[in-house]
């Protein structure tokens, strides 16, 4: 805009138009470019599924439909927790699967300008034999 009112304090208008015009198309360009931030929305998803090797490809399939991008950031296999036992010295059960035959995914995700968080949910939760899921958005740099 300094550039335009110097121009124009000269008389330049066909100078001032022709930049107007050039800076407004970059500026255009840049916001469909992938150097926007238009979604900064940068998330932790954490989810525990059974140890088996075909869930890794099966999520990331998963994040594909709602995550611009993805990056795995941890794999980690859950140890059983150590015996929980009642005042009277009764073990108390355990629901679903013994954690020692689950693995923990943690992603980084960075969600499509048409995506919401609640489809990325309801995409994940449809895996056959989610344990856990937990998801954490915050606005932040990122490795991603």
């Amino acid at each position: 805009s300094l550039g335009v009112g110097i121009a124009c304090g000269v008389k330049g208008f066909g100078i001032a138009t022709t930049g107007t015009v050039v800076f407004c198309l970059g500026a255009f360009l840049l916001r469909l470019s992938p150097l926007s931030n238009a979604n900064e929305l940068i998330g932790t998803l954490r989810l525990h599924v059974p140890k088996e090797d075909a869930f890794q490809s099966l999520i990331e399939k998963k994040l594909k439909i709602d995550c611009r991008d993805f990056e795995l950031e941890r794999l980690r296999f859950l140890s059983p927790k150590k015996d929980t036992l009642t005042p009277e010295g009764e073990e108390i059960p355990q629901e679903g699967i013994p954690r020692e035959k689950l693995q923990e995914f943690v992603y980084l995700v960075r969600l499509k300008n048409a995506a919401t968080v609640s489809s990325l949910e309801d995409n994940m939760r449809s895996i056959e034999g989610l344990e856990n899921l937990r998801l954490d958005f915050q606005k932040q740099p990122t490795k991603l």
